[in-house]
């Protein structure tokens, strides 16, 4: 899936272009980088059962002994694959730890191999491809109050799968995840603890065809993502298979009733442990996912501060009509929101943004006198007066 600008703070070097396995793991940034995510993981270990320890101790003396050494976003692997296989998938099979070394070094490979397609997409044609129908949005900075990174999707076009090839839609979903990859690496050096996973939150208030129509997507996305293995007697799901345990939760926005009907039912037949991962939520989500530290993050036609895609027809979907982003327009600052307050009326105006954003006030008064209190600095304002109050405080918890 693709993200409609670049991801700051996640370069292609970033990302493995030719190989999984890094040569050159041990320059000294890298082994700096890798001491510390290896003490963070050893750290959280301490904490669980003695079978998990022995178990992830096995998987890595595997690699070790196939020549094997992981790049530093890819140490987390054991850990994955020992909660997501040995005791789980296989955890029935009296050969499961031997299963699990397969898979493991299967979806190293699979890394190296899928990296070297990654080049092919950056045309602007593709690009465009699937911001219109596979839109997802990777802000670099952003994360829940727990510290996971954020991936936001939204729901495919009904027609993706003909408009984009199996093969662009595995490699860019698999950048996307190798993307996640490093922020969650980066997110566990800076809280100093092991960020396992990443929170995922879906969008469907695109969705057309009702209950058919969402359930062609579904079934056309997982054939998508499907890949046939030599010597597997069924295809592989990409995200099940290659990377194990990274989603945290997931919150679905904009569910329609039907959906949400139809939640209540499927769900009584998941484990526990996955029904509690997923939030379906109407279009009442704005409170869940300010209270989560996620909203800001968001897209403007979400209540976001993000950018919109560019491909969204905003008429069709629907943006605020007193909130309007205006990136650029008239020499105002990207990401500036443009607020019209309604004559004679004493209005609060709740204004989202992400952690750590500068925030500027600048008023203008077009009519009336204004009396204006932002964050307790009163302020008064004459007919055609413009007023600016910036203190330039970073906000880093909320």
């Amino acid at each position: 899936m693709s993200s409609p600008q670049p991801v700051e703070g996640v370069s292609a070097a970033d990302v493995p272009q030719a190989s999984a396995v890094d040569a050159g793991a041990d320059a000294s940034s890298d082994a700096a980088t890798a001491a510390k995510i290896q003490g963070i993981i050893d750290t959280m270990l301490k904490g669980c059962s003695e079978e998990e320890q022995q178990y992830v101790a096995t998987l890595r003396k595997a690699l070790d002994e196939a020549g094997i050494k992981l790049a530093p976003q890819h140490l987390y692997l054991p850990v994955a694959f020992v909660r997501g296989f040995i005791l789980d998938t296989y955890k029935d099979k009296d050969n499961k730890v031997e299963l699990t070394i397969k898979e493991i070094k299967e979806a190293i490979a699979y890394r190296e191999e899928i990296s070297k397609q990654f080049g092919t997409l950056d045309s602007p044609e593709v690009e465009a491809l699937f911001e219109r129908h596979m839109h997802s949005y990777i802000p670099s900075d952003g994360s829940d109050f727990d510290g996971y990174p954020l991936w936001i999707l939204d729901l495919p076009s009904p027609d993706f799968a003909e408009k984009l090839t199996k093969e662009q839609i595995v490699a860019y979903h698999s950048r996307d995840l190798m993307n996640m990859e490093v922020l969650r690496m980066k997110a566990s050096i800076q809280h100093n603890k092991y960020v396992s996973g990443h929170v995922v939150v879906a969008d469907m208030s695109h969705s057309k065809g009702g209950l058919g129509g969402a359930l062609g997507v579904a079934k056309k996305l997982n054939a998508a993502l499907s890949i046939e293995v030599e010597g597997s007697e069924k295809p592989k799901n990409q995200d099940t298979f290659y990377f194990p345990e990274s989603m945290i939760s997931t919150l679905i926005l904009n569910a329609p009733w039907w959906f949400q009907g139809l939640w209540k039912v499927a769900s009584l037949f998941l484990e526990p442990t996955t029904r509690k991962k997923i939030k379906v939520l109407g279009a009442d989500y704005t409170s869940v996912l300010f209270e989560r530290g996620v909203l800001g993050y968001l897209p403007r036609y979400l209540g976001g501060c993000s950018p919109n895609p560019t491909a969204l027809n905003m008429k069709e979907f629907g943006e605020g009509v007193d909130i309007v982003g205006r990136p650029g327009a008239d020499g105002t600052p990207d990401g500036a929101l443009e607020y019209f307050v309604k004559s004679r009326s004493p209005e609060l105006l709740r204004v989202c943004f992400p952690r750590t954003h500068r925030v500027e006030w600048r008023i203008v008064v077009n009519k009336r006198n204004l009396v204006l209190n932002v964050a307790g600095h009163v302020r008064r304002a004459s007919k055609n007066e413009s007023i600016t109050i910036c203190d330039g405080t970073k906000f880093e918890e909320g």
